[in-house]
């Protein structure tokens, strides 16, 4: 599955994904203000929440 980031969105944290989209494929999208969180900390949520799709899809 693939990731992808964004900065900069009109909220401080969002979180979605996509299986077997059309365009990429199955993803998981997130996007965040740097003004208002740390990288590290919402890349650490992507990899959890991506681990949890996985397990439900298994």
């Amino acid at each position: 599955m693939a990731s992808r980031w964004r900065g900069k969105p009109s909220f401080p944290f969002h979180a979605d994904f996509e299986v077997d989209g059309t365009e990429a494929g199955s993803r998981v999208v997130v996007a965040y203000d740097p003004a208002l969180l740390e990288a590290r900390g919402v890349e650490e949520y992507a990899r959890y929440f991506e681990s949890a799709l996985a397990d439900v899809a298994s």
